[in-house]
């Protein structure tokens, strides 16, 4: 009998079933297909989320009742009433150009306009909250128009050496001008501080002819008018609430991205650079304007340098939201502004003194009588303005943007036109603001 055995193969036991190996080529197939699923649903959620929505919280303030705003809005419509009713052309800068009779003539027709603007310059102003796109700065052409009026009747009575009366006018026009930034953004801060510089400038011219009465009572109602004036970091504030607003508007429309990039940005052939702004989400735009904007606001209220302020970079959608709105420029505006009213404030003060003393004070601080407060530099924030008595006259100044004192030596900022020069203010101008510069 022979040992070997013969094996076989029986069906019926699973150990003698050659194994497979097709499950493990199904399995990757599997992988490979959920794999592709997950990856398709990571770029649609992506992408979803570009388009998704920003949540904000954009307060609106409440106006007074009555309002200035109201007042104003119904002056203009009665200057307009009385503008066709008599013929006149519709805006009132033309008038400039007409003979004092013809000036004399239109004033007297616009009476029933004078007394609209006194009622206004008798109540609180604000104006209501701008939340949209759509809205249009109609009260802003209609505060022009009035502050113009009052231009051309203040420019009579001075002609008619009615100093008083030329000086009240003036106010209300600076009033006016000092109103409109109240509620307002930048378009609002820009249209109040036209008025204001124009008004200022022509009080000053007529200053030395108020008696003592006269001069302390412009003096008053112009340190109430300063004192009043809304600061900038409300007006960067409400800036702020206003493109938010508009952004939440645009972020509804499939082409928010070109309505926000620059065409220029857009145009470029850097690849990377259409990517990243096809990438950028709403929420990573309004996040980014958001910290932009709160970062000036913080820097104006902690009295940063203009120049230390961070622009739009490279960002295309900050500079898109941010070339009409402010830059260093605004803010050096700002202090320049608040430098010539400090200079009119001291100008009236020192006037005052002369006209008591028959000289000039050898410091500021011998007007605290008429003036409570002595203006500070706004260029220079906690410092003095600069003044110097100079025989029978004065040397008044502010140490200018950047910040060192020349001694009183005027600012020269080149323009365009080269050999020509005129006196300007910018963020880098070299030498001091001068209130002979104005005045």
């Amino acid at each position: 009998m022979s040992d070997e055995v013969s094996v076989v193969n029986d069906p019926l036991d699973p150990k003698s079933v050659p194994r497979r190996r097709m499950g493990v080529k199904s399995s990757g197939g599997a992988f490979m297909m959920i794999a592709v699923i997950g990856a398709f649903v990571a770029i649609g959620g992506f992408l979803l989320n570009l388009e998704r929505d920003p949540v904000v919280r954009i307060p609106t303030h409440v106006v007074p009742s009555p309002n200035a705003f109201d007042d104003y809005a119904r002056a203009g419509q009665v200057m307009t009433d009385v503008n066709i009713a008599n013929g006149l052309p519709h805006s009132i800068i033309y008038a400039r150009v007409m003979s004092p009779l013809a000036q004399d003539r239109l004033l007297k027709a616009h009476s029933p306009t004078f007394a609209e603007i006194r009622i206004g310059l008798k109540h609180p102003y604000l104006s209501p909250p701008v939340r949209s796109a759509s809205h249009r700065f109609a009260d802003l052409y209609v505060d022009y128009q009035l502050t113009s009026l009052l231009e051309i009747r203040a420019d009579r009575e001075e002609a008619r050496e009615e100093w008083a009366a030329s000086a009240q006018t003036r106010l209300d026009a600076i009033q006016i001008g000092e109103n409109i930034p109240r509620g307002g953004g930048v378009d609002h801060f820009n249209s109040g501080l036209g008025i204001v510089d124009s008004s200022q400038v022509s009080l000053a011219h007529i200053v030395n002819n108020l008696n003592l009465v006269e001069t302390r009572q412009a003096l008053s109602r112009l340190y109430e008018i300063d004192a009043a004036a809304q600061p900038l970091d409300q007006t960067l504030e409400e800036q702020k609430w206003i493109l938010q607003s508009v952004l939440l508007e645009i972020f509804q429309k499939p082409d928010w991205r070109e309505q926000l990039v620059p065409a220029r940005r857009r145009s470029r052939k850097d690849v990377r650079m259409k990517v990243a702004i096809f990438l950028t989400s709403k929420r990573q735009v309004m996040d980014s304007y958001t910290h932009y904007m709160d970062d000036w606001i913080a820097g104006v209220r902690a009295h940063r340098p203009a120049l230390s302020f961070r622009g739009a970079g490279s960002d295309p959608f900050l500079q898109g939201l941010t070339s009409n709105s402010q830059d260093i420029e605004m803010l050096t505006r700002y202090d320049e502004n608040r430098t010539r009213g400090a200079f009119m404030e001291i100008q009236l003060a020192l006037h005052v003194y002369e006209l008591q003393h028959h000289s000039y004070p050898e410091a500021l601080v011998a007007l605290t009588p008429d003036l409570p407060n002595i203006p500070s530099d706004p260029f220079a924030y906690g410092q003095p303005l600069r003044y110097h008595k100079t025989g029978k006259s004065y040397r008044l100044y502010s140490v200018g943007p950047d910040g060192v004192d020349d001694g009183g030596e005027e600012i020269k900022t080149p323009t365009q036109t080269p050999g020509q020069w005129i006196l300007d203010v910018h963020s880098q101008s070299k030498g001091d603001v001068v209130a002979s510069m104005y005045f």
